[in-house]
């Protein structure tokens, strides 16, 4: 049996990260340059997340050094930075079911509160998942984190 060619071109964005100087293939981005049909969906490329084998050690590097590290950390910028990558690292692995982003966001608005710092609000428009897959580096994307707030 021969497998249907759906795209002819695919452009394949893989998200990597690196913990302990192991490197970790995170979410895959395919983007095609036709449509197919999808569950009634008409769709140009796919978004697979994480592999589940990867999960628990993400998870462990999020409860063993990034959350120490944040809820140590006293400094507005700094923290913002470190809840940055928490948020990162938590909505690539999708360790749970469902609502990632939103567990994440009450973690990161957890560890802000408990420095008595004010909540901030996302930009009208931001979607923080999204942005997490708009930026394949966690450094880059922790150290931008700010930009998300109004």
């Amino acid at each position: 049996m021969q497998r249907k060619k759906v795209f002819d071109t695919i452009t394949k964005f893989i998200h990597i990260g690196y913990i302990n100087q192991e490197k970790i293939k995170l979410s895959k981005i395919l983007i095609g340059d036709q449509p197919v049909k999808f569950m009634c969906q008409t769709l140009y490329g796919s978004m697979n997340h994480t592999n589940v084998k990867k999960i628990d050690k993400i998870m462990n590097f999020v409860e063993t050094k990034l959350y120490p590290e944040a809820s140590d950390e006293n400094d507005k910028q700094e923290l913002i930075k470190k809840l940055g990558r928490i948020f990162w690292w938590i909505c690539q692995a999708k360790p749970w079911r469902l609502g990632d982003p939103s567990i994440a966001e009450m973690l990161i608005r957890t560890i802000w509160a408990s420095k008595g710092f004010p909540p901030p609000a996302w930009k009208e428009g931001i979607v923080p998942w999204v942005e997490v897959t708009n930026e394949s580096d966690v450094e880059k994307f922790a150290e931008n984190f700010h930009t998300l707030f109004k």
